[in-house]
């Protein structure tokens, strides 16, 4: 019996050290809600690491989420983690590429100047042989199943020359395209926020006099860069997605300003797809935005059913040139064709979300 008694008092007393210990490292126990944001935390890390993907491979650590007073997400300080060095060439590079030269050309078919906004510009140019690229072989999946392919489509050839351009072993971001196909008259603002991929892209045009290179928020750019005294022209928002449902938000924040600002620009607002049905939300907003006219266009390389890949991706384009569907529609059949997953089925889609009478579908 004393035997017995002496073991649940040492039991007890080790549950009381550990208790107390506990309480020195955190200062105070951990409320329910907090627990669960710190395992929601965990959960994105361990679903995000190692994906390979534009939009999936981005957080490489996770901070609890605490949205009281003075907390990081309250403030809004997140450090961006994403380079699309790992990801230059993929499919979705293909998708977003081929697009603009379309916009762009599109535009140029009157002689007025015009210009181009990049809101997440990058590094302009990436090594396709370099240690990022390599280890997600990405590029392999995109560009390199269609550099047979040329001849087959005057867009796809377009967009093959000016890949070929930058040598075997590189591939051009959208500023370096973009500055390809722009005109003597002609301008472009380039905006990018990390200090190593703004001094690259500084490198990049130093001797071009049509680009301007910003090392800042490219949401906040659009308030104070448009209307561009051009009158005419594109922009391209193009963010990593690091924090969907946020990155969402601040899209249509700042489309609401520009539309108001600049009411007939073109913007093209790049998207991931995971799970087809989280997007429409967004879709919803786009139906019901200040833009006359919005053209959504969709690629999938697989279904959009599971949410821990990317599935996907697709342009929203508001304020599309005359005849741009046209123009692409024979070329998504042949990407959802050569660029699906090894084993599935591509698919391809363009959709008017809102037609010239305003009217929303």
């Amino acid at each position: 019996m004393h035997l017995c008694h002496d073991r649940g008092h040492r039991r007890r007393l080790r549950r009381m050290r550990r208790a107390h210990t506990g309480k020195r490292r955190h200062g105070r126990h951990q409320q329910p809600g907090e627990q669960r944001q710190r395992r929601q935390a965990r959960g994105m890390r361990q679903s995000l690491e190692g994906q390979g993907t534009h939009a999936a491979s981005v957080l490489r650590s996770a901070r609890p989420l605490n949205a009281g007073p003075g907390s990081s997400l309250a403030a809004h300080d997140c450090r961006m983690n994403y380079r699309h060095a790992y990801h230059a060439g993929n499919f979705a590079d293909v998708l977003k590429h081929c697009v603009l030269i379309a916009l762009i050309e599109a535009l140029q078919a009157k002689p007025k100047p015009l210009c181009y906004l990049d809101t997440h510009a990058g590094a302009g140019r990436y090594d396709l042989s370099g240690e990022a690229a390599r280890k997600t072989a990405e590029a392999d999946a995109g560009i390199g199943r269609l550099r047979a392919l040329h001849g087959r489509l005057p867009l796809l050839d377009r967009y093959l020359d000016l890949v070929a351009a930058e040598g075997a072993d590189h591939y051009p971001g959208s500023p370096r395209i973009a500055a390809r196909l722009l005109r003597a008259d002609d301008a472009a603002q380039l905006c990018e926020l990390l200090p190593e991929e703004a001094a690259k892209l500084r490198a990049l045009f130093r001797d071009d006099r049509r680009i301007h290179v910003h090392e800042r928020d490219g949401y906040a750019a659009m308030k104070a860069l448009l209307p561009p005294t051009q009158k005419r022209g594109l922009v391209l928002i193009d963010p990593p997605f690091e924090e969907q449902i946020d990155e969402y938000a601040r899209i249509q924040t700042a489309l609401d300003t520009a539309l108001t600002r600049w009411p007939s620009g073109v913007y093209a607002v790049w998207y991931p797809i995971k799970l087809g049905r989280e997007l429409h939300p967004f879709r919803r907003w786009l139906r019901g935005c200040a833009a006359k006219t919005v053209l959504d266009i969709e690629l999938l390389t697989r279904p959009d059913t599971v949410p821990q890949r990317l599935n996907g991706a697709g342009i929203a384009v508001l304020n599309p040139p005359w005849r741009l569907d046209a123009t692409l529609h024979p070329l998504l059949r042949l990407l959802a064709t050569q660029l699906a997953a090894d084993g599935e089925r591509g698919t391809a889609r363009l959709n008017w979300l809102k037609t010239e009478d305003g009217t929303a579908v």
